[in-house]
């Protein structure tokens, strides 16, 4: 609400409201000059009524004449907040517009954060405001590993619609793959070491293998990194082969993979 400042002697502004069938209240003062006063939390689609005076410490001023108002709604929520892709350190959140008179929208990220103690926190770690009419957010620098809720709003000037949440996770991508020996022959064993680049959540990660090469060479078709490990290792061995040869190994999870190279030879050679 907005006044015209009429004295040059005032110390104080006194802002009054009521609804209608009650009497006035104070409800807010303002330094000597104002000439407006946000009033805030208040009930959609209610009438209030306000009125003004001046004060200094000689005595208050009559008081203004009285402007009604209704307080305005919040744009409606959005729905189905949902990821729409994700990557080892980024994701896209979407979700429905279900308003027409939002200025833009908000997006926050919380992510699971375990304390010393061994408790589970969410901790807010992005917030991005994106125009009014979009549909998804893309959102950049998260941990790998990253585990939590993204939470939307509708906004319009200071109101803001409930919000409205969904489940979010980064991608563990892997980091590196190692195998020693790096030559192979038939009897010997060697050990292929998988290296995430983050600790694998709830559950593990399982991450694929795969080679090109003889096929007499013995490779697990995948291997599972369990919760809270960063690797895992599995047994290489290789049948009879007439021929040295390079083995390419390939590991793979989601979007992310690694190589690395193998060297088998016969037994002798």
């Amino acid at each position: 609400m907005v006044w015209t400042d009429n004295s040059d002697n005032e110390e104080t502004f006194e802002i009054e409201r009521r609804e209608s069938g009650a009497g006035f209240i104070l409800i807010g003062v303002v330094g000597a000059n104002a000439t407006q006063f946000v009033d805030r939390d208040l009930a959609q689609g209610v009438e209030y009524a306000y009125r003004v005076r001046a004060v200094n410490l000689v005595g208050n001023s009559g008081y203004s004449n009285e402007a009604t108002g209704t307080a305005a709604s919040p744009p409606a929520a959005p729905s189905e907040v949902r990821q729409i892709a994700g990557g080892e350190t980024s994701l896209t959140v979407g979700w429905n517009d279900n308003s027409d008179d939002e200025s833009a929208f908000r997006v926050r990220i919380f992510v699971k954060t375990m304390l010393p103690s061994g408790f589970e926190v969410m901790s807010l770690v992005r917030t991005i405001v994106v125009g009014p009419n979009e549909t998804s957010a893309s959102i950049t620098e998260l941990e790998p590993s990253s585990i939590g809720t993204a939470s939307v709003q509708a906004i319009r000037g200071d109101l803001a619609s409930e919000s409205a949440d969904g489940e979010i996770a980064t991608l563990i991508g892997l980091k590196a793959l190692e195998v020693l020996p790096r030559d192979l022959t038939p009897g010997r064993i060697a050990r292929l070491r998988v290296l995430l680049s983050a600790p694998a959540a709830r559950g593990g990660v399982a991450v694929t293998l795969s080679h090109e090469g003889p096929k007499q060479l013995r490779l697990p078709a995948r291997v599972r990194v369990r919760a809270g490990s960063m690797g895992a290792e599995v047994p290489v061995s290789l049948g009879a082969v007439k021929e040295s040869s390079f083995v390419l190994i390939t590991a793979e999870v989601g979007e992310s993979h690694a190589e690395t190279a193998l060297f088998v030879r016969p037994r002798g050679r």
